[in-house]
């Protein structure tokens, strides 16, 4: 999966663009895939200044995207339009 895929995928489920963030910025509510060192991607999602519900580690950014797109899965039902 590619972002753009992953884009067109969240607006068809209904999710709003401000629930991606890719390398920042960290913003409440978000879903944050950022580059960290040593080749790692971190996903993480935080609900309250600081507070993280997941906070996932990868070795590439194909598979940080494929895990995000399960998580938006899950948050789907909550987004109506």
């Amino acid at each position: 999966m590619t972002l753009d895929e992953l884009t067109k995928e969240l607006n068809e489920l209904g999710i709003p663009p401000k629930w991606l963030s890719v390398n920042g910025p960290d913003s409440f509510g978000a879903n944050v895939i950022h580059y960290e060192y040593n080749n790692m991607w971190r996903v993480y999602h935080i609900v309250d200044y600081g507070t993280l519900v997941y906070d996932e580690w990868f070795g590439n950014f194909e598979d940080a995207l494929a895990y995000t797109y399960q998580q938006a899965l899950k948050a789907a039902p909550h987004y109506s339009r």
